[in-house]
């Protein structure tokens, strides 16, 4: 694979007291050779004694990068090689390969500090970090269009890393690394690293003005990318099912296709896999072929639910048809329903989680926030709508970390768990240290640069993105009101804090949840027995506004004037629990039709109960109707007419049962008579064979014998 680049020179490495400042170059050749467990950089002009291990010294090393202006190569075997590594051993250790022995020698958690020995976390994953993200920037460079200038070759070169043929030993590598580093590095430095690598280290300034025009481009990527640092379980959660079920399914969303285009579509690994006709089974239906059409498998309905859109192979082309078919097929946008969630990864990896919830993807979000909410429709934003959306889908991410960790977190350690509604529990943690940060400073009011604007948080800018959407309908893709308006009801559902600012800036989206401290009162309180009697008092007027359509059904002559009204022979039985009675008037001699209905579907439950408990099953639907309306007969004083109408429709019901008995009957018969024809069909058929072969052996004795052959 080509370099690319447009200036050459050497590596070096500035120390500092604090944060040493290291230049690393492809050029360099970086020799990793294992000392006493420490990884150590050596320079090619130096000697072995002036190797320095840079990787055993501790704090975040800081080094100096540009990807549009330095050299970048997508030749890295040594990360590779690396990548496989980590990768064989965490699967030994915490995946599906691992054993009981195996784990007792390397645990999970000191999984890292057991491979790498004496190597200080912070400074491997600052320094072996950086030509996979280098890689990964300068193909969202080439996606923005800052190689265009530089031929074909760029181009080629970033497709050719995200095709199936080099996935697993290119863009799936360079991945699971970086999720590696992430996982070993403080998350504030690792996506502070990441944003300057893009260069979008003044993004988070909240300056309205425009840099460049490639800078949409680029923070949908780099928002992309943290959004598959944290979800992506190729290597790390998912099995060889799990992983074939969502190649198959990113290859059929985009279209339909035959068997040999999703063989070739696969990566090496699972097109050889033994479940791969299995899972292509389950997820896909097969389409015979019909005149000059091959025959194809088709994506299940229900497995459109499963269509992931940060899957990393995705291109421009193929993820916009993949959500105009999802559209097509579930009536419903992508962008609002398939959310990226958490899933179990492996116990080496579970601090990538901290990576979403982070205060420093809390500030790229934000800006986010900021930037569409304060932009004129006139003028460009630095927010646009896919941008706003990938933010959006990444604080949504963060959120159903922080209600994963909290469940597990309450699980283990017994936190407090408060009701907010019927349906919802919700975990507070009671350990201010252990909140999410994401949580902690979504309330906190920042400054943006220009005077004229006031000060805001996320919570803020939130409730002003979901009123100022619910005005605007220039963007069709995403129901974006709605969608904020879940994130808010979810911010709230987590934190107390968060639940009173929502509350402030946005009652309506709140109605209906309880404060933390009403909901934690003892029954037997003042405030609670208040609130029982207010309760009793709303229910009450409901029994009275439901009674008034009844009592309109009785008084309204007019209308079931061809109802004959008489009263009852004999008077009403005491035992009125014995008998159907009307959930509307609560009357069980009421005369309306409607009334009638009502009791007539209670008859038929209590009957069924009565039928399950006695083990009595009927023989068929007219059995059980007639029983139904027997019952209703002898628990009521009165036969309605519209039980009569039911008894004439049931006999009717019974005489064409009969005749269609008969008819069934007569068809028996007659296709018995045909079987018996068949029979003695192919039986003169057996018969005919067996003549046919004695006069082709007589035929060929005449033959031998015709030809002057002695023996015959």
């Amino acid at each position: 694979m080509p370099q690319v680049g447009n200036i050459t020179g050497k590596g070096k490495m500035q120390e500092s007291s604090s944060a040493p400042d290291v230049q690393l170059h492809t050029e360099n050749a970086i020799a990793a050779t294992l000392t006493g467990g420490n990884l150590l950089y050596a320079h090619p002009d130096s000697g072995t004694d002036e190797q320095q291990g840079i990787l055993s010294k501790t704090g975040w090393h800081h080094v100096v990068s540009d990807v549009s202006s330095q050299e970048t190569s997508f030749h890295i075997p040594l990360h590779r090689m690396l990548s496989l590594l980590l990768r064989e051993a965490m699967k030994k250790c915490s995946g599906e390969d691992a054993k009981t022995e195996e784990c007792s020698v390397v645990r999970s958690n000191e999984f890292f500090s057991q491979v790498f020995g004496g190597c200080e976390p912070h400074g491997f994953a600052s320094v072996v970090m950086e030509h996979p993200l280098r890689v990964r920037v300068f193909c969202a460079q080439v996606r923005a269009g800052m190689w265009r200038k530089n031929g074909d070759a760029p181009t080629l070169s970033a497709e050719w890393y995200r095709s199936v043929q080099w996935f697993e030993q290119g863009l799936e590598s360079d991945l699971f690394l970086l999720q590696c580093c992430g996982a070993l590095s403080s998350p504030e430095f690792f996506v502070r690293t990441i944003q300057e690598r893009f260069g979008l280290s003044d993004y988070t300034s909240l300056d309205l003005t425009q840099q460049n025009e490639h800078e949409p481009v680029l923070i949908q990527e780099m928002l992309t990318l943290i959004v598959q640092l944290v979800k992506e379980r190729r290597f790390c959660g998912c099995s060889t099912a799990d992983n074939l079920k969502r190649e198959l399914i990113y290859k059929l969303a985009v279209g339909d296709a035959t068997h040999s285009q999703i063989v070739r579509s696969l990566p090496r690994d699972l097109s050889s896999s033994e479940q791969l006709q299995d899972v292509l089974d389950s997820v896909a239906v097969y389409s015979d072929p019909s005149g000059k059409k091959k025959g194809k498998y088709v994506l299940r309905e229900a497995f459109w639910k499963e269509l992931d859109l940060y899957h990393p192979r995705w291109s421009s082309r193929e993820l916009q048809v993949a959500k105009e078919r999802y559209c097509r097929f579930c009536k419903v946008s992508t962008l609002g329903a398939q959310l990226p969630q958490w899933t179990n990864v492996l116990s080496p990896l579970r601090s990538i989680s901290k990576i979403a919830t982070s205060k420093a993807v809390l500030q790229v979000v934000r800006a986010v926030l900021f930037y569409a909410v304060y932009t004129d429709a006139s003028s460009v934003s630095r927010a646009p709508n896919n941008v706003l959306v990938t933010g959006l889908h990444l604080l949504s991410l963060a959120l159903d970390i922080c209600e994963s960790e909290s469940q597990i977190s309450a699980d283990q350690y017994g936190m407090d768990i408060v009701q907010h509604d019927d349906e919802s529990w919700v975990v507070l943690s009671s350990d201010e240290k252990e909140a999410f940060p994401i949580l902690t400073y979504s309330t906190e009011l920042v400054s943006p640069e220009t005077d004229k604007l006031k000060k805001d948080s996320m919570l803020t800018l939130l409730v002003s993105l979901m009123h100022k959407e619910k005005n605007d309908s220039t963007f069709s893709g995403c129901n974006i009101p709605s969608l904020v308006e879940t994130l808010l009801k979810r911010f709230a559902k987590l934190s107390k804090q968060c639940m009173s600012a929502v509350r402030q800036l946005a009652p309506q989206v709140l109605p209906s949840i309880p404060d933390h401290a009403s909901a934690k009162q003892n029954l037997g309180s003042p405030d609670s027995t208040g609130k029982h009697q207010c309760e009793a008092a709303i229910m009450a007027k409901m029994g009275a506004e439901q009674s008034k359509p009844a009592e309109s059904m009785k008084s309204s002559g007019n209308e079931w004037h061809d109802v004959p009204t008489f009263e009852p022979d004999a008077p009403k039985s005491t035992a009125v629990e014995t008998r159907p009675v009307c959930s509307l008037c609560q009357d069980s001699d009421s005369k309306s039709p409607l009334c009638c209905l009502i009791r007539l579907q209670s008859a038929m439950e209590t009957m069924m109960a009565e039928t399950v408990e006695d083990g009595q099953t009927p023989r068929s639907v007219a059995e059980f109707a007639s029983k139904v309306l027997s019952h209703v007969s002898s628990t009521s004083s009165l036969k309605l007419p519209a039980v009569q109408v039911l008894e004439d429709k049931l006999e009717a019901e019974r005489r064409g049962a009969s005749a269609l008995r008969e008819e069934i009957g007569a068809l028996k018969k007659q296709a018995e008579r045909v079987d018996a024809v068949i029979a003695k069909t192919q039986q003169e058929m057996k018969e005919v064979r067996k003549k046919q072969a004695e006069t082709d052996q007589i035929l060929q004795l005449l033959l031998r014998r015709s030809q002057g052959n002695p023996t015959s």
